[in-house]
């Protein structure tokens, strides 16, 4: 049995992928204010900086740049892979990749072990994830796009 279009699975799996990365990059522009909000609102009233807790607030706008790009890379190759094109598929494996590695290396950490409030660290990852699955669409978008042929 020939399943007509079965090549462009690769093309929709890494547009979706790179969808919900940009969602989640989109998202995280608004987030990361609201989180620098918070934890300056808690500095105010326990008296703290950010050097006290070990992070610096302008790496989180790196954050989303990482995320926007990783994203861009992916729904580019995406497209190109619903247009049949090599390099689409071979873009959707790399910004997969690196994505799904970003997703788990934490960037820093917030210790806000010194206050009494929220007696925690938070990890802050490289990149925003959605449901941490969308950069696995984008590795299993370049794979098919790679492997079915038309």
């Amino acid at each position: 049995m020939v399943v007509k279009g079965k090549a462009k699975v690769g093309g929709i799996l890494g547009i979706v992928g790179g969808v919900l990365l940009l969602i989640s990059a989109f998202m995280s522009f608004a987030v990361h204010a609201g989180i620098i909000t918070t934890v300056e609102l808690l500095f105010s009233g326990y008296g703290g900086d950010w050097a006290s807790v070990g992070f610096d607030p302008g790496l989180f706008m790196i954050r989303s740049i990482l995320t926007l790009l990783i994203a861009l890379i992916c729904f580019v190759g995406g497209l190109l892979g619903l247009f049949k094109q090599k390099i689409g598929a071979i873009l959707m494996l790399l910004g997969g990749i690196v994505g799904a590695v970003l997703v788990f290396i934490p960037f820093g950490t917030i210790d806000l072990s010194a206050y009494p409030v929220i007696p925690s660290s938070v990890p802050v990852s490289m990149i925003y994830s959605f449901i941490f699955v969308d950069p696995f669409l984008g590795i299993i978008g370049g794979i098919l796009g790679l492997a079915l042929k038309e």
